[in-house]
């Protein structure tokens, strides 16, 4: 006799692999990382104490060695071509769909560390293409200056690279 209650065969539930599991973990680990030194560098006023914020000059040497005046016209030149651009305007539009939906994954009942992943991915992306605006921000602002505020410009990069190079060497580093 046959059973006719029982329930059509299963297709096995293929389990994901560990090191799947163990390399989604460690880039979400290294993004939260990076997310949280970069804002809590921004919401002490930058890598200086003296610029920062979102959408602000990066912690690069050539934005440190710009006095507070540079570093303002600059800022402000930014946000003027962000906000005038139709790609300023489409980055910004992005970023804030990226953040609902990377505010929508954590509050859901099922992590999703893939689509979590792919939106810090996606902010990244455009993290880089706010660094190009930014480099093209200070290009405009070094195309506008003398030749000798060029020149003492370029002594205090190199004194920011020299002082960054002495704060890795073992040894030098103040504890």
């Amino acid at each position: 006799m046959s059973d006719s209650t029982s329930s059509p065969p299963t297709s096995p539930v293929s389990r994901v692999p560990l090191w799947v599991k163990l390399t989604l973990f460690g880039s979400l680990a290294l993004n939260l990382v990076v997310v949280g030194l970069v804002a809590g560098m921004m919401s002490r006023g930058g890598p200086d104490g003296r610029s920062g914020g979102p959408g602000r000059e990066g912690a690069t040497p050539f934005t440190q060695a710009l006095d507070k005046d540079a570093r303002r016209a600059i800022s402000r030149d930014l946000k003027r071509s962000m906000r005038e651009s139709a790609e300023g305007r489409e980055i910004r539009r992005m970023r804030r769909e990226d953040h609902a939906a990377a505010l929508a994954v954590l509050r859901a009942p099922d992590f999703d560390a893939e689509a979590f992943v792919a939106t810090l991915e996606r902010q990244a992306g455009l993290t880089t293409q706010l660094a190009t605006k930014g480099a093209e921000a200070l290009s405009r602002h070094l195309q506008e200056i003398s030749f000798e505020e060029r020149l003492s410009y370029a002594d205090r990069v190199e004194d920011v690279l020299k002082s960054a190079h002495k704060a890795r060497k073992p040894g030098l580093r103040k504890e």
